[in-house]
């Protein structure tokens, strides 16, 4: 079973405030990774 609730903007600002720096941290780690791979030099 599926709920639906509405989402409230406090809760996003705060969700995106907590999780934020471990999405850019995570994806700096695999962005430099397949940099590494794909470049030439």
């Amino acid at each position: 079973m599926t709920v639906h609730t509405p989402l409230r903007a406090d809760d996003v600002r705060r969700s995106y405030a907590r999780w934020a720096g471990h999405y850019d941290f995570t994806f700096a780690l695999f962005g430099r990774k397949y940099v590494k791979k794909s470049s030439i030099a």
